[in-house]
This record gives structure tokens, sequence and C-alpha cells, in this order.
């Protein structure tokens, strides 16, 4: 559970501040034809890359440690997969923040219901439940660790255990639509200061009774 939420709190820490800090510089890259698509994928790449060591250097050291039951590979796609969901919904919230202030206070929002949600604090059940299901990562980062578990293990301290390639195929999913809704607001933001660009030279045109 420490490993889960560790995963994606890297990933999403890493990601909240860095489209927001730079907007001005990408405004101005954009009036110069940067693609919105290049822009999110340079940052995608780097801070994936990044998230994925600081999370192969926890794991390793908890390995090494503690030695957790279970295959070293398959434990660690999950994490891995869990980082990258967390890059993702930072560079969401990045991309939604108006402020750096605002999408740092945004981050404890975004991990905290990944905590309780996750099935470990307290059971869930009824409407939390699917919500879980649906878009918690840790739930299903929590899922995959379980499942990698040798069954002796997992049966000695109850736990249910599913699928690990559904788990990181859910975390995918997740990942996919944070990339979605990112390249979204980055397109919508631009459409409209263009739009905005537009109506000032067309209210500026000499002649008009403000010139």
């Amino acid at each position: 559970f420490l490993l889960a939420v560790s995963s994606f709190w890297f990933g999403c820490n890493n990601a909240a501040k860095e489209i927001v800090k730079e907007r001005t510089i990408y405004t101005r890259e954009r009036d110069f034809n940067l693609r919105v698509g290049s822009y999110y994928t340079s940052k995608l790449l780097l801070l994936t890359a990044i998230s994925w060591l600081q999370t192969l250097l926890l794991f390793s050291i908890v390995r090494l440690w503690c030695n957790p039951p279970g295959p070293f590979a398959n434990e660690l796609v999950v994490l891995l997969a869990l980082a990258l969901a967390g890059v993702t919904m930072g560079l969401a919230i990045s991309a939604l923040a108006a402020t750096e202030e605002m999408a740092i206070t945004l981050i404890p929002m975004v991990v905290i219901p990944q905590i309780i949600l996750s099935g470990t604090i307290a059971p869930l059940a009824s409407w939390s439940k699917w919500l879980a299901l649906v878009g918690v990562s840790t739930y299903w980062g929590k899922r995959g660790l379980d499942a990698s578990l040798p069954e002796a293990v997992a049966k000695t301290v109850g736990l249910e255990q599913h699928s690990t390639g559904i788990a990181v195929l859910v975390l995918l999913a997740h990942a996919a639509v944070g990339i979605a809704v990112a390249l979204t607001v980055l397109s919508w933001q631009s459409r409209r200061r263009g739009l905005a660009a537009l109506l000032g030279r067309t209210s500026g045109r000499p002649g008009d009774d403000g010139d």
C-alpha cells in the first residue's frame, strides 16, 4: 500500500507544476507554431523517466531491506504504471491550474482520495467501491501488487487476489484519460487565446471609433 501511494505521489508531485510555471513561455512559443502535442509529449517523457527512476530506487531499497514476497518484475511493472498515472494526473492538474500556488493546493486534494479509497484504510462499499473501481489508481495498484504475492502468503493474510495484468491495463487507461484531459485543456486554451487575439485585432482596426 505504501509503495503504491508513494509511486503515484512521485509522478503527481513531479508534474503538477510543470505546465503552469511555464505558461508565459509556452504562450509565446505557441505564437511561433509550437505544437501542443509536441510540448506535452516532451513533458510527459521527461517526467515519466524521472518518476520511474524514483520508483525504481524506492522499490529496490524496499526489496533489499524488507524483502517483500512476490516476483520483482511483476511488482515493479505495477509501480511504474502507477507512477505514469500519477504523472498524467499531475500534468492535467498543471494544465487546469491558473497559478503554481493553485497547482500545489490541488496535489493533496488528488492524493488524499487515492489514500482513502485505496481499499486499505477502510473497507469500501456501495458508491465508494464504484468510485474506486472507476477512478482510483492506487486501488488498482494495490490489487495488482496483491495479485503478485504468492498464493500461500495471500491466503495467510486474507487477501483477495485478482489479475496483475488487468490492474496494469486499468492504470494505463487512467493515464490515457489524464493525457486526454491535459491535451484538451491546452488545445482549448490555445484556441481561446487565438480567438481573443483575432477579436483584439478586429476591434483595433484603423478607422474604428476607438482609434
